[in-house]
């Protein structure tokens, strides 16, 4: 009898450890997040127990893993009402659920790598107005922060090397501070939005044609680029282009480059577009 009662908790608790372990599947029981400036604790994937019945007009993580169920949660409590989104000190963690895109034609997708910013994680949020991403990741994938109309600021990490096409359409954004790590920006990334100046960093090898188009006359006054290289800018089919890269300018628009690189800028295809436009400057 003391042995088939042994055995009994023996089976209790194996399928106890085994109901745990499958239950923190991929996160974290600890993620802390303030919202609305409380500071509140959830399990990773379930973000939605704390959002639930709030107008959240902040988020601000103080530690933890954001998951796909989580960024779901966001758009059921959120994408009306948030102004301020702040993931510097979090994660993305894999394995914990699709989400609502909010886009048509894509209705759900998961994270699949924790150094991306989710494809169209924050698509239509027309109330939002900052945004700090986790220092972490290195790509910002399509559509992540498209039409959010109200987002004047954002802080990208040093490590992005990519910014996904359409991540940024029709934002807000007046000015934004691309990293000195970044490489690539795709199609109409920056399409739509009314960007007074614009510093390309001296590592950034290649955009699209459409990358910056603003629709009617640019707002654009000065582009600095800092590459020694002109880069490469691709066509993009996507639209009828019919004006130059940075579309209709102003008369008094400016494109600063190194100068040892002027004639090369000249010569390029697409910056040609802009000869009369670019000058030369030994300050790099």
């Amino acid at each position: 009898m003391k042995r088939i009662l042994i055995a009994a908790l023996i089976v209790i608790a194996a399928v106890w450890c085994v109901s745990c372990k499958k239950d923190n599947k991929g996160g974290k029981d600890n993620s802390v997040v303030k919202v609305n400036g409380e500071e509140l604790s959830y399990k990773t994937g379930d973000l939605e127990s704390i959002l639930a019945d709030k107008e959240v007009t902040s988020l601000e993580w103080v530690s933890g893993e954001i998951g796909g169920k989580d960024i779901d949660a966001m758009r059921t409590y959120c994408v009306n009402t948030l102004k301020v989104l702040d993931m510097e000190k979090a994660s993305f963690a894999l394995e914990l659920g699709e989400y609502a895109t909010g886009i048509d034609d894509s209705p759900t997708s998961k994270i699949y790598d924790i150094t991306v910013v989710p494809y169209a994680m924050c698509y239509k949020y027309t109330k939002l107005e900052s945004v700090k991403l986790p220092e972490g990741v290195k790509t910002i994938d399509m559509f992540a922060f498209g039409q959010c109309s109200s987002l004047s600021e954002v802080s990208i990490p040093d490590a992005v090397t990519e910014i996904g096409s359409y991540a940024f359409i029709t934002s807000g954004l007046k000015d934004v501070n691309l990293p000195s790590s970044l490489k690539t920006i795709g199609i109409e990334a920056f399409y739509g939005v009314p960007l007074e100046s614009l510093l390309i960093p001296e590592n950034v090898t290649s955009f699209y044609d459409d990358t910056f188009i603003y629709s009617g006359e640019s707002k654009l006054r000065i582009v600095v680029c800092r590459c020694m290289n002109p880069p490469v800018i691709f066509h993009s089919s996507t639209i009828n282009q019919k004006g130059n890269v940075f579309n209709i300018v102003p008369s008094n628009f400016q494109i600063t480059v190194p100068g040892a690189a002027l004639t090369h800028y000249k010569g390029q295809a697409r910056w040609c577009e802009h000869a009369n436009q670019i000058k030369g400057s030994t300050q790099f």
